[in-house]
């Protein structure tokens, strides 16, 4: 007998639990893979193991879809597009906390470099200067880049609106008042906590595939109907990874809230699909995280398929 789920019953989300080898991905993931691309709707899937990416493909053919594959390989996606200073660093923290840097005296030096990404983030954005994890990269741990993006955007105190005026001279104060007067030990520790998420992005394959310009793939193509495979094994990329796809999903969570919020927008349904997912976990409680999003997920037609090995 024939079991389905309405869109609506489907939006409540589906969590597979097993073993190695216990049939997860044959038995679940596969079957459902192809009910997605059947649905004509928008989907967002990770690749975390390596080899899903193979079914992606062979179900795409027999079902006559086609998709996008977006990072290493395939089209460029810069992680923070569209996102302001704010959005971007609250992503960033949910990193930090992930990588183990919140527990004990930790979770200050992680609010520290919140401020530091989100100020020179807004440094970035007040000067035209590139807006990317690689730029925030080069801003944070190059005095010089950092001091000439400094005097740039004082340079143009004159061009800015009142706002923007407001906003230089805030970053300024931070840059001369806040992070110029952290001693050797205070600063090295804050720089250690932003390394630890941030360094990949030194590495060039990972700058040329996640922090693209103005021609890089928009994520907000899944709500209107791309199907967009991220294809980056865990297997290789390791820590680099699981930043890669704890910001992309993170990015089509708040896409789907900001569509949410605003009724003007087509309210189509989309898919959001990972094998392994206890992988990419954030569970942050403060900022958007799995905690915060999937209770409400329901409302924003997002229907979540993931696996995973434990609890």
């Amino acid at each position: 007998e024939a079991i389905y789920a309405a869109k609506e019953d489907a939006c409540k989300n589906t969590i597979v639990f097993g073993g190695i080898g216990s049939g997860k991905t044959t038995r679940a993931i596969n079957p459902l893979l192809k009910q997605v691309f059947e649905q004509q709707c928008g989907a967002l899937i990770f690749d975390i193991k390596a080899d899903f990416s193979r079914e992606v493909n062979y179900i795409a053919h027999l079902t006559g879809r086609s998709y996008i594959v977006v990072g290493h390989g395939g089209l460029t996606l810069n992680l923070i597009r569209g996102t302001t200073p704010e959005l971007a660093a609250s992503y960033l923290k949910s990193c930090f906390i992930a990588s183990g840097s919140a527990g004990g005296s930790g979770a200050f030096f992680v609010d520290q470099a919140v401020e530091l990404c989100r100020n020179s983030l807004t440094l970035l954005m007040l000067t035209g200067g590139d807006y990317s994890l690689a730029g925030l990269y080069e801003v944070v741990f190059s005095a010089e880049k950092r001091e000439a993006a400094l005097a740039e955007m004082l340079s143009r105190g004159e061009q800015y609106d009142k706002r923007q005026f407001r906003l230089a001279e805030s970053v300024g104060n931070y840059f001369a008042n806040v992070h110029g007067t952290f001693d050797e030990k205070m600063l090295s520790n804050v720089n250690a906590t932003v390394a630890q998420v941030l360094s990949p992005f030194s590495h060039p394959d990972l700058i040329d595939a996640f922090s693209g310009g103005a021609n890089d793939y928009n994520l907000a193509g899944i709500l209107t109907g791309d199907v967009v495979l991220v294809d980056l094994p865990l297997a290789k990329w390791t820590t680099a990874g699981k930043v890669i796809y704890t910001l992309i999903k993170l990015r089509f969570f708040s896409l789907l809230q900001e569509r949410q919020a605003d009724k003007s927008l087509p309210q189509n349904f989309v898919f959001f699909m990972c094998d392994e997912y206890q992988q990419i976990i954030s569970a942050s409680k403060h900022g958007l995280s799995d905690l915060s999003f999937w209770d409400k997920s329901r409302s924003a037609h997002c229907v979540g398929i993931i696996s995973t090995q434990s609890v």
